[in-house]
């Protein structure tokens, strides 16, 4: 499936996540969303020794070739398609980059709550640095979190936008479901937004189609 690429991969992390199917399948929700935009864009494509350098890096995940091949076969793929969903996933990667580069930089007050706030983050051969020392670790920090932040809040717009529906359920046990643990695994209502993401057994992901008259894209 999608998600077990994504979590064979090494593309999300679920190391932590008691449910990693359920983390992955929200990431693949927001990584159609995103790419969806990134067609509308005139974002250009990724350079492709950039794409074969990071299928490079997938495959020295696995120990022989062989268990590359098995991880493919579990996630019913063949290398050409591991390229291809690697190569979107580093398309949406380029685009977030680009689009929520310009992040201002903290004040000095803004800095110092920052570091204060994450006390023993910011070390240097296990010693803990000052302030001072630390400055551009902790901009760099404070910009990452505010870049995420932004990052996120675009992604819940266009969640908003769009019918997020969860076709791998029966309706019964999909209902049974609670909004807030709905929205937590990304599974959204039956909004008017103009697209709409379905999960679903088959695998149709990226092809178009429609949903009560709207685009939609399918995961699996």
């Amino acid at each position: 499936s999608d998600a077990r690429a994504a979590i064979e991969f090494g593309l999300v992390e679920t190391d932590q996540a008691p449910d990693p199917v359920a983390v992955a399948t929200a990431w693949l929700v927001d990584r159609q969303l995103a790419l969806d935009e990134v067609n509308r864009s005139d974002a250009g494509d990724v350079d492709p020794a950039v794409v074969d350098a990071r299928l490079r890096q997938v495959e020295q995940r696995f120990t022989e070739r062989s268990t590359f091949a098995a991880a493919l076969a579990r996630c019913g793929l063949n290398r050409s398609g591991a390229r291809a969903f690697i190569h979107d996933t580093l398309r949406v990667e380029r685009y977030l980059s680009r689009r929520f580069e310009a992040i201002l930089p903290g004040t000095e007050e803004e800095l110092r709550a920052h570091y204060a706030g994450q006390p023993g983050r910011f070390t240097r051969d296990g010693r803990p640095l000052t302030f001072d020392q630390a400055r551009e670790l902790v901009q760099a920090s404070l910009q990452a979190e505010r870049r995420k932040q932004a990052i996120d809040a675009w992604l819940s717009r266009l969640r908003r936008r769009t019918d997020v529906r969860d076709g791998t359920q029966s309706p019964t046990r999909a209902r049974s479901r609670t909004c807030a643990e709905r929205r937590r695994l990304g599974f959204g209502h039956a909004l008017h937004g103009r697209g709409a993401v379905v999960l679903g057994p088959e695998r149709l992901s990226g092809l178009p189609g429609h949903v009560h008259g709207q685009q939609h894209r399918e995961i699996r």
